[in-house]
């Protein structure tokens, strides 16, 4: 942590600025911070990868605007809220936006991006974050999570149920580790998300990773439900979410 600053948006609300450098490239990564986070309950978080091309000139498409409604969204939350900034560590970002040719061999770009999770993940801890409710701009994400979830809590029935959201599926084996040495005893976990395949090898590296990670747990005795779709796009994540009840089956 190298600067804590009040900070007041032109997009509305006033908040705590906390800049971070990384100690491996040097980096430095911003959070924006409302109100006092507490372990025990649940923050609004947006984590967001800055991008040139479409938060500092604006381009249009799908990714214009997402900052400014993202801050006005944590402006008008009641509780506490975080923005996390991560900065582009990737060299060649605007020319790759642009159809260049990715020049990173492919494991350099993976360790590059789990890198850049990690950052969040520390820059949340240090935080003092413990529950999340994470914020997402991406509707279809929200769609296959919500059919998933509907699926588990039919299944599961009339059990006392406890929700954790977290960034993606990297993250969700280390939720699970972590509940698991809490003080608070489950007799299950239910691990429900999506991995839907892109342009590059990171498709792969997530699905894997995830999957190997849960079923160590497993293997340690921790009864886990593995409901995390690993499909091609989004009409077959729908396809298993919905009509196929996958994350019932997981429950």
């Amino acid at each position: 942590r190298r600067a804590d600053v009040p900070f007041e948006s032109h997009w509305g609300g006033i908040f705590k600025l906390v800049v971070y450098r990384s100690l491996v490239d040097g980096f430095e990564h911003v959070a924006l911070v409302k109100g006092q986070p507490e372990a025990d309950h649940p923050t609004l978080v947006r984590m967001h990868k800055v991008s040139f091309v479409d938060d500092v000139i604006a381009a249009t498409g799908p990714r214009s605007g997402l900052v400014e409604i993202a801050m006005q969204t944590l402006a008008h939350h009641d509780g506490p809220a975080i923005m996390v900034f991560i900065r582009e560590t990737n060299l060649n970002a605007i020319r790759e936006r642009f159809g260049a040719k990715p020049v990173e061999p492919d494991e350099k770009r993976e360790e590059r991006r789990l890198r850049e999770y990690g950052i969040g993940a520390q820059i949340l801890t240090d935080l003092g974050v413990g529950e999340m409710d994470l914020l997402t701009t991406a509707p279809q994400k929200i769609e296959v999570s919500d059919a998933l979830l509907a699926g588990a809590r039919a299944a599961l029935d009339a059990a006392e149920v406890e929700i954790a959201e977290v960034p993606g599926a990297l993250e969700i084996p280390g939720a699970i580790a972590s509940a698991v040495k809490s003080r608070t005893r489950f007799d299950g976990y239910v691990a429900l998300g999506c991995v839907i395949r892109g342009e590059t090898s990171h498709y792969d590296y997530v699905a894997g990773e995830s999957a190997r990670a849960l079923m160590d747990l497993t293997l340690e005795g921790v009864a886990i439900g593995n409901g995390i779709l690993t499909v091609e796009n989004r009409d077959q994540a729908m396809a298993r979410a919905a009509d196929r009840d996958k994350g019932g089956d997981a429950a």
